[in-house]
């Protein structure tokens, strides 16, 4: 079967090559009636545009990179679903990464595609990144970028991220006026800026309410084990009334450390977590979580990754909201 390309088809219609393009394009500068003869023909003889040739033409690569700490967790697989909702409608291409919550394979991935050919980048950072050089080599290329969930604070890059503090701050204050006094915060890595507004919720919280008690703040680490302990420690010493977890996995840590200690939740201890699995609710009993609109995140952070491909000159700095949404269950009545 013969390739039908552009000069073919300008050359049956008797019209310019370009002209063609333009009326497949829906090009202002083309006539209805001329975009609807050609679109008849090209649809006659099946004409398939290149898209390799057209991205040369228009210096676009018409790929994107993505860049999330882990792949495995339950709250960024529902990001990514976003993005690729969003990459699809522009008919993009997305390259997945994962730093694995390292800040040099982090450096590494963002070296590799400001080294190649991607239209923007969308990054939340890795729990061990603490410098900005290998953003500022985003910047120095003009690639559009767009930090989401975990932010790196004070850059000029518009960013997508939910109201931590707000939300921890919300559910403290239910904890307090249930009746509760002793209420622990497991805080998961010092490093991540979004944990840390969490825990500055919770404190102003306890703060109005004349409750807060530094000593009930509990660092946690990357290792399961230490933070097992760590939350035993915690319970037999300190006998919290609620534990507030940061991030789901603590929660899970907190349950099999209560089963370990023969205590009951919630009539020995009360529960709640940030979490966005699906499974919290059929844990035994069913978890008290702190929600993020993760498919929205991801599809307001993509649009706004668009804004600025298409965007010309200096790109438009926005900082953008998603809502949390605080379901109270069994865990912490």
């Amino acid at each position: 079967m013969q390739n039908i390309t552009l000069k073919k088809l300008a050359e049956i219609l008797g019209l310019s090559v370009p002209t063609v393009s333009r009326a497949l394009n829906d090009s202002y500068e083309i006539s209805e009636e001329t975009k609807e003869k050609v679109r008849e023909l090209a649809k006659k003889l099946n004409y398939q545009p290149n898209p390799f040739a057209a991205s040369l033409r228009k210096n676009k690569s018409k790929t994107i990179g993505l860049v999330v700490p882990e792949l495995s967790n339950y709250f960024f697989t529902q990001i990514t679903t976003g993005v690729e909702k969003i990459c699809n409608e522009h008919d993009y291409h997305l390259i997945i990464c994962s730093s694995n919550e390292s800040a040099e394979k982090e450096a590494s991935i963002i070296y590799n595609l400001t080294s190649g050919k991607v239209d923007g980048i969308l990054l939340s950072t890795a729990a061990e990144a603490n410098n900005t050089e290998h953003i500022n080599r985003i910047l120095q290329k003009k690639i559009p970028l767009v930090q989401f969930d975990r932010v790196i604070e004070n850059l000029p890059v518009s960013s997508v991220t939910s109201n931590d503090f707000g939300s921890a701050y919300e559910a403290t204050i239910k904890l307090l006026d249930d009746g509760n006094r002793k209420i622990a915060f497991l805080k998961y890595r010092n490093e991540l800026t979004n944990i840390e507004k969490r825990l500055n919720g919770y404190l102003q919280a306890l703060d109005e309410k004349g409750f807060a008690d530094k000593a009930l703040i509990v660092d946690m680490s990357y290792d399961e084990e230490t933070n097992i302990q760590e939350i035993k420690k915690l319970i037999t010493e300190k006998k919290p009334e609620v534990i507030f977890c940061s991030v789901s996995l603590l929660a899970t840590n907190t349950y099999d450390v209560c089963k370990d200690l023969g205590l009951a939740i919630p009539e020995d201890i009360k529960v709640i977590a940030y979490s966005n699995t699906p499974t919290a609710r059929h844990l035994n009993p069913p978890l008290s979580t702190i929600s993020k609109s993760a498919f929205e995140m991801g599809v307001k952070a993509t649009e706004l990754l668009f804004e600025q491909i298409r965007q010309k000159g200096e790109p438009e700095i926005k900082k953008l909201h998603v809502g949390s949404k605080v379901t109270y269950r069994e865990s912490s009545e």
